[in-house]
């Protein structure tokens, strides 16, 4: 972390005159830092989404101290490590919060200006007129330095932090379909699996249906067979019945006719005892005469 900080402030050129200069600003940057503060969250308030990132006034004084804190390190040096500490805690807390990188070089733009307008004030007091506008380029040069570094740092942090996340949230994502795509085969072999035993359940139950259905009609033929038989056993029957009756008849017929044939005989029977009788009678009356 150090050796990339120093890459970067050797490539900008800051000077350690420059950083003199800018811990001796220091002091009048933090009279007026309250002020400055205010004002900027101030304005950060009348945006809407900027504003949502404070869920109360105590997050966002907390803010406002943490940031002072950090203006202190990036203006008097000395603790690299502890500098690079909080550009890396400024640009994860950016990430987390979704802070546009836009906004925060917006913020910083305001803040600048009144840097700028304090340096020169403070850059003209107790120098000659000459001396003075050489002082005070040189702090605007070192101010610029050092807070554009600082932008540059936290925003490349804030880069980090959100590829990493994006990496992150893609492996997640990755793991999820995995496991989507894996639960999803299991299911399709699973539902596949019970369609095979479901069509061989049918398969059998077609077979069984076929073989019932042949049993049926063997039933049905032999039932057909056996109607046709009852038919015809009626029908032979209903025949003899008749036969039956008519013999019945013909029989009645008879015996009327055998009993009108003994009433006959009985008749000439009686007829005849009377005419032996009466024969007698005479033939009596004829000997005894």
């Amino acid at each position: 972390m150090s050796k990339d900080l120093a890459a970067h402030v050797d490539f900008i050129e800051l000077t350690e005159s420059e950083r003199t200069l800018l811990a001796e600003f220091f002091p009048v940057v933090e009279k007026h830092l309250d002020g400055i503060l205010e004002r900027f969250y101030q304005k950060l308030s009348s945006i809407p989404h900027l504003a949502a990132m404070f869920t109360s006034t105590e997050s966002q004084s907390r803010a406002a101290r943490a940031q002072a804190s950090h203006w202190k390190r990036m203006f008097t040096a000395g603790d690299e490590a502890a500098y690079f500490e909080s550009v890396q805690r400024i640009g994860e807390v950016h990430n987390k919060l979704g802070l546009e990188t836009s906004w925060y070089i917006d913020g910083y733009t305001r803040i600048t200006a009144e840097l700028h307008k304090l340096a020169i004030r403070h850059a003209l007091t107790g120098f000659s007129m000459k001396a003075a506008a050489q002082r005070a380029e040189q702090l605007v040069a070192a101010l610029d330095k050092v807070i554009l570094l600082d932008i540059n740092l936290v925003i490349g942090i804030y880069l980090e932090a959100k590829e990493r996340d994006h990496s992150q949230r893609l492996n997640e994502l990755s793991a999820q379909f995995d496991t989507s795509i894996g639960g999803l085969t299991r299911s399709l072999s699973d539902a596949a699996e019970v369609m095979r035993q479901t069509a061989s359940g049918l398969s059998s139950e077609a077979d069984g249906t076929r073989n019932a259905s042949s049993m049926a009609a063997s039933r049905a033929s032999d039932m057909s067979m056996n109607v046709q038989t009852i038919s015809s056993a009626m029908e032979e029957m209903s025949a003899t019945i008749s036969e039956i009756s008519q013999q019945a008849n013909a029989a009645v017929n008879e015996m009327r006719e055998a009993a009108d044939l003994a009433s006959n005989a009985s008749v000439t029977v009686g007829d005849l005892a009377t005419i032996s009788t009466e024969i007698s009678n005479v033939s009596n009356n004829f000997f005894n005469t």
